[in-house]
Formats: structure tokens, sequence, C-alpha cells
């Protein structure tokens, strides 16, 4: 598992998330908001699952078991950016000294449609604690992607081959 890669595809996830959110951006229709939000998450998904299974197969493929430190650290690396930005937009959203929820939802492209569906304002000051502990579960989703598809596929390439 390499940290480095990992982060790197998280990285591409976003880009292709923002292009499809985009493409997408003037469409006041919640139906064609919802279809994109279900695409840029699978996109996120599928992304870091490929890394993952790769990943998977060439440390299964080099002896050992699941190099569990290298798994931590790639997970931990994926979740801290998002984690970063749901921080600040926890203090903007509490101080009122800056506006970051704009950002927030910009370098978190995938879950763009979901924060604005729970808040579809352009203002921090406008989020609810509700709202702002809600807008935190999509953080983890790419550490437990990668951890249960790497898991997962690190047992199927070393099952007794025939």
């Amino acid at each position: 598992m390499n940290v480095t890669g990992a982060v790197i595809r998280l990285a591409a996830a976003e880009v292709l998330s923002l292009f499809i959110n985009m493409t997408f951006a003037g469409s006041g229709s919640a139906f064609i908001r919802l279809i994109c939000l279900i695409c840029t998450v699978l996109i996120l998904v599928s992304v870091i699952a490929d890394f993952s299974v790769r990943a998977a197969g060439r440390d299964a493929k080099s002896g050992g078991s699941i190099r569990y430190r290298q798994l931590i650290y790639s997970a931990a690396a994926v979740t801290a950016l998002p984690l970063a930005s749901w921080i600040i937009l926890f203090v903007s959203a509490n101080c009122g000294a800056f506006e970051f929820y704009g950002a927030h939802k910009l370098l978190n492209a995938p879950f763009l449609h979901f924060y604005n569906f729970i808040e579809p304002s352009a203002s921090a000051a406008a989020l609810s604690s509700g709202e702002l502990a809600v807008m935190l579960l999509p953080v983890f989703v790419p550490a437990a992607v990668l951890a249960a598809v790497y898991t997962a596929s690190f047992g199927k390439n070393t099952e007794v081959r025939g």
C-alpha cells in the first residue's frame, strides 16, 4: 500500500467529481442534483476501490500478510484533507470571522450536492450543529472504502490457487 498513491487517487477522484459537478451546476432540478451526487460518490468509491484492489494484489504477491501500518497511514492520509476542511468549516460556522462553506464544498467535490441538500445557503453561519455533525460523516468515506476493499481483496489474492 502506497500512501502517496492513495492521496493521488483521492485527488483524481476530487478533480473528476468537480468536473461532473460543474457540468451540471446550472441545473436547478433536485433530481439532477441527486443523480450528480450519486455519480460523484460512485466515482470516489470506484477510484479508491481500484487503487485498493491493485495495492492488495501487489502486496499479496510480494508475500506476507496485510501491511496494517501502511493501510493505517493510507487511510489517515485520505482522511486528513477532508477532516482538516471540516474542522475549518466548524470554526468558520461557530466564530463567523471568515467564510469557508463554499471552499469546503469545492474541496470535497464528491459530496458537494450532499452539502447543498443539507444547507443550500452559501454561508457557514447558516449551518446548525446538527448539520455540521452530518457533514462530518463523508470525511471518513474514502478511508472506509480503502480499508474495506484492501482487506477483502488481500484475502482473495492469498487464497489457495489450484
